[in-house]
């Protein structure tokens, strides 16, 4: 599972959705954790907001990836409709294809490159111990940085027992 969060967090380890909806780590880690028990799958998660480095200590696992913008007391910056960002950075260097520690540490160092507000952001890691980090490979490219969402399936309650069908769809 590859998981790309951005929006707005905070230093509490918390991370703001939509208007009144706030994400938690430990909310996160949660919904991780019963996802790979249930389907053994590993998952590669990256947090583009202010703070997001919060997250690393409770959402990082020995079977998980996380890789934050900025340090947890650190602002996250997006400038260009997200062209200059950690995650943007991040990509490029996955499609020339680095794998993803070195992607990752390309990137911090596009920021210090950059200079300041970037140099500051101090992009934090947690790559867990049974996880082996390879390249991305296939035909994909990237979309849009900021889709606009058109529709989606409303928010409910899932039975993990349960077959669902959820669907969003986006104007890229």
């Amino acid at each position: 599972l590859y998981l790309y969060v951005v929006d707005h967090g905070e230093k509490n380890g918390t991370f703001l959705i939509d208007s009144g909806q706030i994400l938690t780590a430990a909310q996160l880690d949660t919904f991780l954790d019963v996802l790979e028990e249930n389907t053994g799958r590993v998952s590669i998660v990256i947090l583009e907001a202010c703070y997001s480095g919060s997250f690393i200590d409770q959402v990082g696992d020995t079977d998980r990836v996380v890789f934050s913008s900025s340090a947890a007391d650190k602002y996250s910056f997006l400038s260009d409709g997200g062209d200059v960002s950690f995650s943007q950075f991040l990509s490029t260097h996955l499609l020339s294809g680095y794998n993803w520690e070195e992607s990752f540490d390309l990137a911090s160092n596009d920021l210090t490159v950059i200079g300041a507000p970037y140099s500051g952001m101090n992009p934090q890691k947690a790559i867990g111990s049974q996880i082996v980090l390879g390249k991305v490979f296939g035909d994909f490219s990237l979309a849009s940085f900021l889709p606009k969402v058109k529709t989606y399936t409303e928010a409910g309650a899932v039975d993990i027992n349960i077959e669902q069908s959820f669907s969003i769809e986006l104007d890229m």
